[in-house]
């Protein structure tokens, strides 16, 4: 069989990193392919880690989370609930991810991993994410809420524009 053909184009590669096993590595919850680089994945973990792998050369860093500085004890176990979504806007600029706090939405400047913000008003569990365009990003969570953020890299900053509640009313 020729070597090109679509089954061996298919193929999987298990990755050494998670088969013999990472310290403190747990289950994979999301990943995304890095645009800039044809070689990287970004992958969060069910213990709240952020780690970039290069496929080729199987390295891998450790992204550090934004941590908040909100108190959240009172409404329950926050830690070791997992990054469950990742994405990265189109022009492959910004990659919003789950957070330390597993409400919280970080947005890091590609291809640096510089911190741009922390979008915190989800009161549960983040569970899905997509950008709309280069700055829009809409969020969805356990707490019933769909959420558009405008999120301005350049002054660091960012702004819920509108959310939905459970009715799908907007408020």
């Amino acid at each position: 069989m020729h070597p090109y053909k679509i089954p061996h184009a298919l193929k999987e590669k298990e990755l050494i990193y998670f088969h013999r096993g990472h310290e403190g590595l747990d289950k994979i919850f999301a990943a995304a392919w890095l645009d800039y680089c044809e070689n990287l994945v970004v992958c969060g973990t069910k213990n709240n880690k952020l780690i970039v792998i290069n496929v080729l050369t199987e390295k891998t860093v450790d992204i550090p989370l934004i941590k908040s500085d909100i108190d959240r004890s009172h409404i329950g176990a926050t830690e070791n609930c997992g990054i469950h979504c990742i994405s990265v806007n189109p022009s492959g600029t910004l990659l919003a991810t789950g957070s330390s706090d597993p409400q919280d939405i970080a947005v890091f400047r590609l291809p640096s991993f510089e911190p741009v913000c922390l979008l915190q008003d989800h009161s549960d569990w983040l569970f899905g994410s997509a950008w709309i365009d280069d700055n829009n990003l809409v969020s969805a969570s356990r707490d019933r809420t769909v959420k558009l953020w405008t999120v301005n890299a350049v002054e660091r900053t960012s702004t819920e524009k509108w959310g939905f509640d459970s009715d799908l009313h907007a408020y």
